[in-house]
């Protein structure tokens, strides 16, 4: 299910009146888009409800300019400050912090709240295209990358993931997956392959390539599933010989996901001098060799562990190093 535009701005002034995401029947009150946009499941309490709107609005509006952010938490009622019973109180408030005239804040609210549907836009049309994963939402995932080739008599790098999805829609029977496998050179010219298979779960189906570092495939599952039904299914993706990758592993989510744990096996014989957490960047923000978040510590079996809750759509979300 795509997220419907129009929709969505209904939604957002809708959830704008009275006491905003305030309100006491707020997961009454959160319309079918906004919930998808900011990975809101039926299990989630009203806070948990609230502290994911308010997420995903910092992550969508955070490179607008000045006082934008500020507006739309206000409209909304999720600024600390801006907690006011009805949007007419909030707005006051806002003309108040900003030194400007009642008319002037609620249209900065109402422009505000339009740059967040774009935002919402802009991340939908970065999604795959029209076989793109709908109708389903990652419950969990849990990942680990083995960079240790001695420790399993192998040459190349194996990733397994488990997944577990939870179906929206009724009659699923298939599901369309996306890999990327970037060059650690660019320039390089050698071998650059990957196998991928499903060890229990399912089966791959349709493998293709649109580019030589993209792949894409359909999984085959064992039945049809009705919405609200969830399935765990194991994948493989193996490099079939010495290749190397680029510093990093991620997850960036294009619908919404939960929980997300990775784990990283590193070589003895050739550790990582930094392995930080990527937690939620722009994906651009990849190609930066220095550290831009927490620094962690490798164990006593040169791995790594780190888990990410409540994931925001288009953000990158694992594990970077350097040697």
């Amino acid at each position: 299910m795509a997220i419907d535009l129009d929709q969505l701005r209904n939604e957002l002034e809708f959830l704008r009146k009275g006491p905003g995401i305030r309100h006491a029947a707020l997961l009454q009150r959160v319309g079918t888009n906004v919930r998808m946009l900011c990975g809101i499941y039926a299990h989630d309490s009203a806070a948990t409800a609230r502290a994911k709107i308010v997420s995903t609005v910092e992550e969508l509006l955070r490179d607008e300019p000045d006082g934008v952010l500020l507006a739309a938490l206000t409209g909304l009622a999720g600024h600390p400050k801006a907690v006011q019973s009805t949007l007419g109180e909030r707005v006051l408030w806002l003309a108040s912090e900003r030194r400007v005239q009642p008319r002037t804040a609620r249209r900065r609210i109402d422009a505000a709240a339009e740059a967040l549907v774009r935002a919402a836009a802009s991340l939908s049309a970065d999604a795959p295209g029209p076989n793109s994963p709908s109708g389903w939402w990652l419950r969990s995932l849990s990942a680990v990358l083995r960079l240790d080739p001695p420790a399993r008599g192998g040459s190349g790098i194996e990733l397994t993931e488990q997944r577990t999805v939870v179906f929206a829609d009724d009659g699923m029977e298939e599901l369309f997956c996306e890999f990327s496998l970037p060059r650690a050179d660019r320039s390089a010219s050698g071998t650059h392959d990957l196998e991928i298979a499903v060890i229990h779960g399912g089966v791959v189906r349709q493998i293709r390539r649109p580019t030589e570092e993209h792949f894409e495939f359909i999984i085959e599952l064992p039945r049809r599933f009705r919405a609200g039904e969830s399935h765990t299914y194991l994948i493989s993706y193996r490099t079939p010989g010495p290749q190397p990758m680029t510093p990093h592993y991620v997850l960036q989510p294009f619908v919404p996901c939960e929980s997300f744990d990775a784990t990283v096996c590193f070589d003895p014989q050739h550790p990582p001098l930094e392995v930080w957490r990527v937690d939620g960047v722009a994906p651009r923000m990849l190609e930066h060799p220095a550290p831009t978040g927490r620094l962690l510590q490798l164990d006593r079996l040169f791995q790594v562990r780190a888990d990410f809750r409540s994931l925001a759509p288009g953000r990158a979300y694992g594990v970077k190093w350097r040697f």
